[in-house]
């Protein structure tokens, strides 16, 4: 291992210890139980420009987890319970609704858009 890897897991371990947070993944109908594990929250903004030329923003909110946490790959539809809601798995504009978080494939960051408040997964 590297010094830059090295490094870039000491900070990976850092802001887990500081920022996770507990939440359930649910993954929609691949018969996989639903997993509690520690993610940190984020988000993104995704611009996109429409054909008459207007400028549409749409914000995710983000899940990071570690690259082993969930045991299933995210897919559009899966659930997660955080802070009270329901988050569903989603891409926006035809992006995936997944990717890796870091050079090494640590870390992913999952998208996913507001279903409902409300804490618990079906």
């Amino acid at each position: 291992m590297n010094l830059l890897v090295a490094g870039i897991d000491s900070l990976r371990d850092d802001l887990n210890r500081v920022a996770a947070e507990r939440v359930v993944y649910a993954p929609a109908a691949r018969g996989a139980a639903p997993v509690e594990c520690d993610a940190v929250v984020g988000r993104t903004v995704f611009r996109q420009d429409s054909p008459n030329g207007t400028a549409i923003r749409t914000e995710t909110r983000d899940f990071l987890f570690g690259a082993d946490a969930l045991g299933v790959e995210p897919r559009r539809g899966d659930r997660i319970a955080w802070g009270g809601r329901v988050w569903e798995v989603q891409g926006v504009g035809g992006e995936p609704v997944w990717r890796w978080s870091d050079p090494q494939h640590r870390a992913l960051r999952v998208h996913a858009k507001l279903l409902r408040a409300g804490g618990q997964v079906p």
